[in-house]
């Protein structure tokens, strides 16, 4: 195996990233690549902003909208999984339905808002894809009457103290773009906190470089989910589960760089501080329950 030579400027750099390296949990072994980046200065920025981590094994397949609407429960339901494979790992990979967290809220219009599809469901609980099924041909007919099966067979989720949050990017005329140093900021507090995170985002380039406005359908507002962050070739990089099967646009690796240009708001699950008052029963959200 040939061995890499390093000058003198580069071993200091790599000295000085070593201490860096056990501040932000970052392996040695990456550190020879931060050194070779163009600018390894800004690598190392980057890098610091860039916090590492992989919950792509929480998830089963990706699955296709096809011609529905309904991206928003689509990325909701996927942190919905992901807490039920924490809460109970004989469900990790298990898919919940789609169809059933979009009527739980009861959106009588196209389009939604995965905040309260989160919400609804952390309350009332969702049943799995095969006792509610998604087809695209559902599209507008997601309040169909939801079936005996799921009603009874609904995952109750046994966090109580697990609370859905949001951060919109827009300011007081719903312009799209806060600065980008501010969701860099907002994209490392969430990767920091181990826990996936959905992104919504202009599909369309043009769109997102002039601005949206709330409900612009010109800019192709999508709902997606990051279950896994990376700094690799020297650059910060986003894993994102899409809801459009297997084709490759905006899904998989893809640059944070490029991705948080287009991003306008951000939803995730957090834990809600527990109350001042204890009831003596233990602490929240200790015990697990199975589907009811």
């Amino acid at each position: 195996m040939p061995t890499r030579f390093l000058n003198s400027g580069t071993a200091i750099r790599i000295v000085l990233l070593t201490v860096f390296a056990f501040a932000s949990g970052i392996s040695q072994a990456e550190l020879i690549d931060f050194a070779s980046c163009a600018d390894p200065e800004g690598a190392a920025i980057q890098a610091a902003d860039c916090h590492a981590f992989d919950n792509r094994a929480y998830f089963g397949p990706v699955r296709d909208q096809g011609e529905g609407d309904l991206c928003w429960s689509f990325a909701a339901t996927a942190l919905l999984e992901e807490e039920a494979c924490r809460e109970d790992p004989s469900t990790c990979g298990q898919a919940l339905s789609v169809l059933d967290a979009a009527r739980c809220v009861r959106a009588e219009r196209a389009g939604g808002d995965p905040y309260f599809a989160l919400q609804c469901a952390l309350n009332s609980g969702v049943c799995q894809e095969n006792d509610a099924p998604y087809t695209a041909s559902f599209g507008l007919l997601r309040m169909m009457p939801i079936s005996r099966v799921c009603e009874k067979n609904r995952y109750q989720f046994s966090n109580r103290m697990l609370q859905p949050a949001s951060v919109n990017f827009a300011d007081n005329e719903q312009k799209l773009f806060t600065t980008i140093s501010r969701k860099w900021s907002e994209l490392n507090r969430l990767a920091q906190s181990g826990r996936s995170f959905g992104v919504d985002f202009c599909t369309r380039e043009e769109a997102s470089s002039r601005g949206k406005n709330d409900g612009d359908e010109s800019c192709g507002a999508h709902s997606v989910v990051v279950n896994a962050m990376k700094f690799e070739n020297c650059e910060c990089k986003m894993h994102i589960r899409n809801s459009w099967g297997d084709r490759p646009e905006f899904s998989g690796w893809t640059s944070s760089t490029s991705m948080i240009q287009r991003i306008y708001r951000l939803n995730y699950l957090r834990q809600a501080k527990p109350h001042p008052i204890s009831s003596g029963r233990g602490r929240a959200g200790s015990s697990f329950r199975g589907r009811h």
